[in-house]
């Protein structure tokens, strides 16, 4: 049996034990891996509502590409 990342084991595309690191090399108290779990589903979740509202921003100036311009203006445009 191959042994899985915790990425994979939670389904999340961001590394987990990257952002493990940066939160346990930022402290000086033991973190637990799940708080790294948690924080990397978090922030995955406000890329991908950020990235649909600049793909819909993009779609409707009949672009391909996705710009710094586009994700500003979806980002203000957004009421949440």
């Amino acid at each position: 049996m191959t042994r899985l990342n915790y990425s994979k084991r939670a389904n999340l595309i961001l590394p987990i034990s990257r952002v493990y690191r940066y939160i346990k090399n930022s402290t000086l108290r033991h973190v637990s891996i799940k708080v790294a779990i948690i924080i990397t589903s978090v922030i995955e979740y406000i890329l991908s509502e950020i990235m649909s509202l600049s793909f819909d921003v993009c779609n409707a100036a009949n672009k391909n590409l996705i710009t710094v311009n586009f994700i500003s203006i979806a980002i203000k445009s957004d009421e949440e």
